[in-house]
């Protein structure tokens, strides 16, 4: 019988040898502890997919999280925000489709998240630029560096160095401008980078 249960079992030694086999309730009792345990034996395979799918789940919500642009690339002072502004260059509108972090010469950029590079080269107006594909729709851009550091194709990680500081393009000083899409359209990566929605406050506290 399942798991080595005689008939018999949970009686007394006593009884069990004077009868020869269980009373009738007893028969019964061991019959539905059969009946469950091979309930259990069914059920077990379906519990052993289910924890495989939220092993699947909990990995994929990490994948999720390492490829989100949420690691601040340089630590510095926002010198322009995301949106419309005056152009630095003259008094008309225009609209800024990233952050400016101002930091000095040289400073070593991080990725923002996890990724691939999908360009490595120059851009007219952005300069020396990096874009990394993080997949789920999101890249993100760093743009006026002094020099790139990885490669098209390459696959980088969250916090690894890619490029430094500079000012080559269209650009008024040392600075790292740092971009999101998501679908190929521009978003405020505050909304993206950790702590962004205190970030301004803090930078002016920190200036003051």
């Amino acid at each position: 019988s399942m798991l080595g249960l005689e008939q018999g079992a949970g009686q007394h030694p006593s009884e069990a040898s004077r009868s020869g086999r269980g009373t009738r309730p007893q028969r019964d009792t061991l019959r539905q502890i059969q009946e469950t345990l091979a309930a259990v034996a069914e059920a077990a395979p379906p519990r052993e997919e289910n924890l495989k799918t939220l092993v699947k789940e909990v990995r994929a919500h990490l994948d999720y999280q390492a490829a989100l642009p949420s690691h601040w690339p340089v630590r510095g002072p926002i010198s322009s925000h995301f949106g419309y502004r005056v152009s630095p260059f003259g008094w008309r509108q225009e609209f800024h489709d990233g952050l400016d972090i101002a930091a000095p010469y040289g400073t070593e950029v991080q990725a923002a998240g996890d990724g691939e590079v999908i360009f490595a080269g120059y851009q007219a107006g952005y300069g020396y630029t990096i874009i990394i594909d993080h997949g789920y729709g999101l890249t993100s851009k760093y743009s006026h560096n002094s020099r790139n550091l990885v490669k098209e194709g390459e696959k980088v990680t969250r916090g690894q160095v890619i490029c430094r500081v500079g000012s080559s393009g269209r650009s008024t000083g040392p600075h790292l401008h740092f971009g999101v899409m998501l679908n190929n359209q521009p978003v405020d990566p505050l909304d993206y980078l950790e702590g962004g929605e205190n970030r301004d406050v803090q930078e002016k506290e920190r200036h003051q």
